[in-house]
């Protein structure tokens, strides 16, 4: 059976008046009343030259036309300003109205994994689990990684973070000895989306300092970590391309294979050349002394190797001094 389909809906009073008479039908109106001018003025030319008033020139008898013209030609222009411009008043309301729409959205995305989040913690005793695959584990990190997805706003994605680190489920773990793989965080963020996040001044260490987070495999893309705290953080294979990191603190960082393409490390505290240096990609990358590497950006500025040499040439290799 063939479902019958409902007619079109006529388009409500309110939404009719939004919209402005047409410009064909003011058009037509005032095409009819530039007629009707110029057929009384010829009538009336016609009654003066009747009764004896002729000697008119030319440009009298264009005068007939021409005001009428003038008038109606700059009435459609103005009739069409007018539609052109109710038009983007009403694309900019629905552009706003989409935009609200978007944030409220996101605001329910991000309170929704809160709050799921945190029955994970209390009640299903999340951080208890020593399984890497545990179904708590993986639900949790594929809810983090689908919220994230969700967020085009770089404070929401702090918010995250943040949450994620207080909670104490990206810890980085340490190695043991006896041990051939590392145990990796409760929650992984490889292949996370926080692209432009805004971590600036973030404290991505606990408050004694003994716990690092893990960014291993995230994706931290033109993200603002000025002045953020990243002692000991994991960042291996982490993408941080064209991020800031002016003044942040890498004291122990692990940056190896990290992708730092273009980044900003100007006045980065505790570091070391060698350990930047391990970074694999550091093209057109601003280094924690100030020099940009060659790239792009800097077509004329030192190779890896060149800027690695002269740090051990002048015996500057150590670890520079970390924040109090």
């Amino acid at each position: 059976m063939t479902a019958k389909t409902d007619p079109s809906p006529t388009p409500a009073p309110e939404e009719q008046s939004r919209r402005g008479p047409s410009w064909l039908v003011v058009f037509a109106a005032f095409l009819g009343a530039v007629v009707g001018v110029i057929v009384a003025r010829l009538v009336l030319f016609g009654f003066a030259r009747k009764y004896g008033f002729d000697g008119k020139t030319l440009w009298n008898y264009l005068d007939v036309f021409l005001v009428p013209v003038v008038v109606a030609a700059a009435t459609i222009w103005l009739t069409v300003w007018e539609n052109r411009r109710q038009l983007k008043d009403q694309q900019n309301r629905r552009d706003r109205e989409l935009e609200i729409e978007g944030q409220r959205a996101q605001d329910a995305a991000l309170q929704a994994y809160l709050d799921k989040m945190s029955e994970l913690l209390i009640d299903g005793q999340l951080r208890k689990e020593e399984d890497r695959y545990a179904d708590k584990r993986i639900t949790a990190r594929a809810r983090t990684l689908a919220v994230l997805r969700q967020l085009d706003d770089g404070g929401r994605k702090r918010t995250i973070l943040l949450f994620l680190r207080e909670a104490r489920l990206i810890n980085r773990k340490e190695r043991p000895r006896d041990c051939l793989k590392l145990n990796p965080p409760i929650v992984g963020l490889e292949d996370a989306d926080l692209t432009n996040a805004n971590l600036r001044h973030a404290k991505l260490i606990n408050t004694d300092r003994d716990k690092p987070i893990s960014l291993e495999g995230a994706n931290l893309e033109g993200a603002d970590l000025q002045g953020a705290d990243l002692q000991g953080a994991d960042l291996q294979k982490t993408n941080l391309k064209k991020a800031d990191l002016t003044r942040a603190n890498l004291s122990k960082a692990n940056l190896n294979e990290a992708n730092l393409n273009e980044a900003n490390l100007s006045g980065a505290k505790g570091w070391s050349a060698k350990q930047v240096a391990a970074a694999d990609y550091l093209a057109g990358t601003t280094m924690p002394d100030g020099w940009t590497l060659r790239g792009d950006k800097s077509p004329d500025g030192p190779t890896r190797e060149e800027w690695l040499n002269d740090k051990e040439g002048r015996g500057d290799d150590a670890e520079n001094p970390s924040p109090s």
